[in-house]
């Protein structure tokens, strides 16, 4: 029985796709793995709402919708912080544009300087529960992409692959 590889034009490129793949299925479990591992402490901070302002950004994807809030600090300094793009579908935007007035006091709770939390006039516009759930589900589906990333590479690489049986010689 021998293994042998396909040898055409395309058989170089094809195998070189598949390593790409490969590779960057592999980059982004362990990427991910190694984030989710990592202990998260998250800072909760209290000031009066300043500013709500949405920049788009381009990417390779075309924009990105980016929400930023300023916060009036106790001592008078103004800080800017961004919703998680990963929950900003759960921010309750329109009620909070409505019911949240400049210099009320707000709780906003953060990862980094990442907002996953929002807390003003005794009502949560981003929960932090569903903030967390949704970073779960995010993760889920970047360990599935990610196999699938490995999964479609191997199943590549074996249609190149050719199994022939080898001819018994029987001496006489």
């Amino acid at each position: 029985m021998r293994i042998v590889i396909d040898k055409n034009k395309s058989t170089k490129w094809k195998i070189i796709l598949c390593a790409i793949m490969f590779i960057f299925g592999i980059y982004i479990i362990i990427s991910l793995a190694l984030t989710s591992v990592e202990t998260v402490e998250y800072q909760t901070i209290y000031g009066n709402y300043n500013s709500y302002q949405i920049k788009k950004t381009a990417n390779y994807s075309g924009f990105t919708k980016n929400v930023y809030l300023t916060i009036e600090m106790p001592n008078s300094s103004n800080c800017e912080y961004r919703i998680s793009s990963v929950v900003l579908s759960s921010f309750e935007e329109k009620a909070f544009l409505d019911e949240v007035n400049i210099g009320d006091p707000i709780k906003l709770t953060l990862d980094d300087d990442y907002i996953v939390s929002i807390d003003a006039n005794g009502k949560s516009y981003l929960d932090f529960e569903y903030a967390l759930s949704e970073y779960h589900d995010n993760l889920i589906v970047g360990y599935c992409v990610g196999c699938a990333f490995l999964l479609v590479s191997v199943i590549a690489f074996s249609t190149l692959i050719t199994i022939k049986k080898g001819k018994h010689h029987r001496k006489s």
